[in-house]
């Protein structure tokens, strides 16, 4: 390998070439990379000189043709982001400074700014990705072209140039002389061949002279499907592909005991070698926006039942709905969804015939069987409706604490219950146990439980299923309308039980919602993975080496916030769209104890009101848009939700209406005075219609502790009424009209024994006594602000307020008032008295 110099533009081979080039594609196929953990005839005519496809080794896990240089868009923001981070800056650099040297050059041709060229990603011995890139040179001019980009690249003077023959074809070796790394490029067949290593270069050669690319049928049918508009088409060799992958995964084997009281190991990158028979091929067109970078395209298994996707040959993509069952601080999750359950079923058990591990599965379900003397498989097969699913959340850089959930949609919650806990109790029977000895209960508040069961087969996902389903760990289930719902532990499925009850799910979530706009809303097999939830993933599926750059790149690669991977069947073609979403920030959700969804936007700010049956802990009550009460409990739970006929003024009160401990809602609309009870319902006589339409919020005063209470309510007649605890009118309040409208509400201060009824519009305070008349006639004149008026007793008892510009009063009992002169705020400022020296 060589140091590929192009003036000021530097390009690194070995360790950069090989380094970066080899995650030339890492963001493309990154979702296909943990994926492929989880999931682990008709002739094209070619053009009748040599193609370009002839030349790539038959054994490449995946190359990429590239329409041209100048299609690539280097500046773009995805491209930008990729490049802070680390990703594609050889390729980037490459680019950019052949399209600046052909752009500044009088002697090289315009044509080769639109040459396309296809990249290899090759892969030598076990660990080393070799890049190859091969483009067509079918002309003696163009091949004339391209030896003088060759030769402005790799000057004389810094390179040497050593010619030999091979295969009876000639191979130009490049050496730095001071670094005497190499590279090596041969013209041949109409073809320019360039490795980074001259045993690539000579494997490219071998490879035009026996079957290629373009005689494999399958390779034929796939090309076929790539878009003319296409800035890049990647292929992927799928027999190969997780050769490519297990370079980046952790190799490590961890062991543990299963259910079976064998040794499980578990060894990410040996579990890889099971997905070569995901597919034969697939191919997908790269698409770049401003915000996204899309690949859309095929894959095609043949007629064979021994690659995964031909299980979903007879179906039709299914809307998702199990998102709506996973926690809203899902990190990732793997779905799949069939039209045809009985034609599903059947074809997954003849892959499985075909497969490695068919008697192993045999074997471990003739043992699930044999403890209950009754078959787990067709119960399960039985139940599902048309979608399984599993998520992971809670991932952080402890892998133990991550919670794990197997998801079941079913046809009806009661039978699926009815048959599963049948089939458990048979078990315990077999197993001479207590039924009791495998339930619990939780209990999210005295009106909300739920049984929880414990599962003896937590490998059963996998076995089912198979090896995409193999990292659920079925310890606990329960049901949850028409779901089954395991997790891997207690915890984990209490916890997902409490956020399900708060409608605190993945499906309402506003980030995800906004991902999932972008995507089909149907689909096969739905892949998502959120990259800041599940940022810590790359600790415990990739090396450390890769973990490093996950690491050194993490603030650039953050902004990479999902990505998504659907395959959706049509007619035994199977498409493929991948979105991975960019932003130039980062975006997290926020991280709450709890989040309750009321359902629409609040109108009232919310307030913490005291539950009289357990007084130390504090429930939610609030009014949103559409008019609707809610209260809400301790845990989070939406008691009720209940139609008030128009917007809440000011406050909501709590008072002893009936003086027997328990408390209710007090507060008034525009027309009425509203008390509700804890269970939301109208305690009688209210609600009691208003004499004048309400200008302000009510507020209530308790004059002697007794509970007696006292409403103050101003109207749009600019009149302030007075109404008793039942709502009726107080006969005894004699005052008259204010200037203008009262928009805050009334104020009761208790000074020296003498209570003050005090209220004010927009120019005036108003300091009465209990019958309304006027107890201190006050000197100040100024334009109120919205504030409220604060009692202030410390040295002579005074009120405190402010005008719309901020200046402060000292008004005092006496009817006199001293002003404060501030800098001047607006008509918006906030203010509190206090002696703080």
């Amino acid at each position: 390998m060589g140091y590929l110099y192009l003036d000021n533009f530097v390009l690194l081979a070995k360790h950069e070439i090989m380094k970066r080039i080899l995650i030339i594609s890492l963001i493309v196929i990154i979702g296909l990379a943990v994926g492929y953990y989880f999931l682990t005839e008709q002739k094209i005519n070619f053009s009748g000189e040599t193609s370009e496809f002839s030349a790539v080794p038959i054994d490449a896990p995946v190359f990429v043709r590239f329409a041209s240089v100048k299609d690539f868009p280097v500046n773009n923001e995805v491209i930008s982001g990729l490049y802070k981070a680390g990703i594609f800056n050889s390729l980037v650099n490459f680019i950019s400074g052949v399209d600046s040297l052909i752009k500044g050059s009088e002697t090289l041709g315009k044509s080769l700014k639109n040459h396309p060229f296809i990249i290899v990603l090759n892969l030598e011995g076990r660990e080393e990705i070799t890049p190859i890139i091969i483009t067509k040179a079918e002309s003696s001019k163009k091949k004339k072209e391209l030896e003088n980009v060759i030769s402005i690249l790799f000057p004389a003077d810094t390179y040497r140039y050593e010619k030999r023959q091979y295969n009876g074809e000639k191979i130009n070796d490049i050496s730095h002389i001071q670094s005497k790394e190499t590279f090596s490029y041969s013209f041949t067949n109409g073809l320019l061949i360039v490795g980074s290593r001259v045993i690539m270069v000579e494997k490219s050669i071998r490879q035009l002279d026996t079957e290629s690319l373009p005689d494999n049928k399958i390779f034929r049918k796939v090309h076929k499907t790539a878009t003319q508009q296409a800035k890049a088409a990647i292929y992927i060799n799928h027999q190969y592909f997780p050769d490519l992958i297990k370079i980046w995964i952790d190799g490590a084997t961890k062991r543990t005991d299963n259910e079976f009281g064998e040794e499980k190991r578990i060894n990410y990158k040996n579990n890889l070698a099971a997905f070569s028979n995901y597919s034969a091929w697939s191919e997908l067109d790269l698409s770049i926006k401003a915000n996204e970078l899309r690949l859309n395209g095929v894959s095609i298994a043949p007629d064979s039942l021994n690659q995964y996707l031909t299980v979903f040959r007879n179906q039709e993509p299914v809307r998702i709905k199990i998102d709506k069952i996973m926690p809203r601080n899902t990190a990732m999750y793997y779905n799949i969804a069939f039209s045809n359950k009985k034609g599903f079923f059947e074809d997954l058990n003849e892959y499985f015939i075909h497969s490695n591990g068919f008697y192993e599965r045999e074997e471990k379900l003739k043992l699930i069987n044999s403890t209950a003397r009754a078959d787990l498989k067709p119960v399960f097969e039985e139940l599902v409706e048309d979608e399984v699913a599993m998520a992971f959340s809670n991932i952080s850089d402890k892998p133990a604490q991550k919670n794990v959930f197997f998801i079941v949609s079913v046809k009806a919650n009661s039978k699926a219950k009815e048959e599963l806990l049948a089939w458990l109790e048979k078990y315990t029977l077999r197993k001479n146990l207590d039924f009791g000895q495998l339930t619990s209960k939780y209990e999210i508040d005295t009106e909300t439980t739920f049984d929880i069961y414990k599962f003896p087969y937590p490998s059963f996902p996998g076995i089912w299923l198979g090896e995409p389903f193999s990292a659920a760990s079925a310890n606990y289930f329960t049901f949850w309308n028409n779901y089954i719902v395991f997790a891997n532990t207690l915890v984990s499925l209490e916890n997902l039980l409490h956020d399900l009850t708060l409608e605190a799910n993945l499906a309402d979530d506003p980030n995800y919602l906004r991902f999932k706009d972008k995507i089909e809303n149907k689909a096969n097999i739905n892949f998502f993975l959120d990259i800041n939830n599940g940022y810590n993933l790359n600790l415990q599926y990739f090396d450390s080496d890769i973990a490093k750059i996950f690491k050194e790149n993490e603030e650039e690669l953050r902004k990479f916030s999902a990505i998504n991977w659907q395959v959706l069947s049509s007619n035994n073609i199977f498409f493929n769209n991948i979105l991975l979403n960019y932003s130039e920030e980062i975006i997290e959700n926020a991280k709450t104890t709890w989040q309750s969804n009321i359902g629409a936007n609040t109108y009232l700010k919310p307030q913490f009101v005291v539950n009289h049956n357990d007084p130390e802990n504090k429930e939610i009550i609030v009014q949103d848009n559409l008019n609707l009460l809610h209260l809400i409990t301790k845990e989070g739970r939406v008691r009720w939700g209940i139609k008030i006929p128009g917007k809440i003024l000011g406050k909501i009160h709590q008072i002893d209406y009936l003086r027997n401990g328990r408390l209710q809602f007090l507060f008034n609309t525009k027309d009425k005075i509203y008390l509700i009870d804890r269970e939301g319902n109208n305690v009688s006589p209210f609600p009691v219609a208003l004499r004048s339409p309400a200008t302000n919020g009510l507020n209530v005063f308790d004059y002697d502790n007794n509970r007696k209470y006292r409403y103050f309510i101003a109207g749009e007649d600019k009149k302030v009424y007075a109404y008793d605890g039942s709502g009726n009118i107080v006969s005894g309040w004699k005052f008259g009209q204010t200037d203008h409208e009262v928009k805050t509400p009334v104020q009761h201060f208790r000074v020296g024994g003498k209570d003050y009824i005090v209220f004010k519009d927009k120019s005036k305070i108003y300091v009465q006594d209990r019958q309304g008349n006027t107890r201190v006639d006050l000197q100040s004149r100024f334009e109120n602000s919205q504030n409220p008026i604060i009692l202030n007793l410390q040295g002579t008892p005074k009120m405190v307020a402010t005008d719309i510009s901020g200046s402060v009063y000292y008004l005092y009992f006496d009817g006199k008032f001293l002003k404060k002169e501030t800098s001047g705020f607006s008509q918006n400022h906030l203010f509190n008295v206090d002696d703080i020296n």
